[in-house]
């Protein structure tokens, strides 16, 4: 991880305890007759997009923790103690939930922009072979890349990262197929040896 990027994290972190101590000092300061509770997802959004999965767990939990301490330090009465624990818990597992769903569209941004890039290089590369002719060897179909003869396969894989296997085409294979019988026929000892 390079300098910026752990930079990016300190911030993360750092600005989201701040917001998420702020929001809380509101829900207190407001008493549980105005709900807050949306507001807490942003801290937990904001961990989610820079850090990792634990982070954004722990950020949900603190949320929700400092939620459950805010509405019991509000004086809200439940009719059952238990609902407290329950909507405490819903509440921690709603934050988790988002943070988990806000890294996976992050994520998936990511993959995004990293694939419009390798689109990008890819397309500069088809138009510089676009914009001039290639030298292909009349004897061994290589490619003169850079004052380099390459094979079909290596132009392939380095100018478009495209990985080669080998097979036969159907024409291929009707030929082989057609020399093998012409050369059985013309050889007297493989009719001899196929006779006994």
């Amino acid at each position: 991880m390079n300098r910026i990027e752990q930079k990016n994290r300190d911030r993360a972190v750092l600005g989201s305890l701040a917001l998420l101590a702020e929001v809380n000092w509101l829900d207190w300061l407001f008493g549980y007759d105005s709900s807050f509770f949306v507001f807490y997802f942003v801290p937990v959004a904001i961990c989610s997009c820079y850090l990792g999965r634990r982070a954004t767990l722990a950020i949900a939990l603190l949320c929700g923790s400092c939620w459950s301490m805010v509405d019991w330090l509000s004086g809200h009465h439940y009719a059952n103690v238990w609902l407290r624990y329950l909507d405490g818990f819903t509440y921690i597992l709603a934050f988790a939930i988002v943070g988990l769903l806000v890294q996976r569209l992050r994520q998936s941004l990511r993959r995004s922009e990293r694939a419009l890039e390798e689109a990008r290089i890819s397309s500069e590369e088809v138009r510089k072979l676009q914009s001039r002719h290639q030298v292909v060897c009349a004897w061994t179909k290589r490619i003169e890349v850079d004052g380099e003869w390459l094979s079909l396969e290596m132009f392939l894989a380095r100018k478009f990262n495209v990985e080669i296997t080998h097979g036969i085409s159907p024409e291929a294979l009707a030929q082989m197929k057609s020399s093998l019988k012409k050369s059985r026929a013309a050889s007297p000892t493989f009719q001899e040896a196929g006779s006994h």
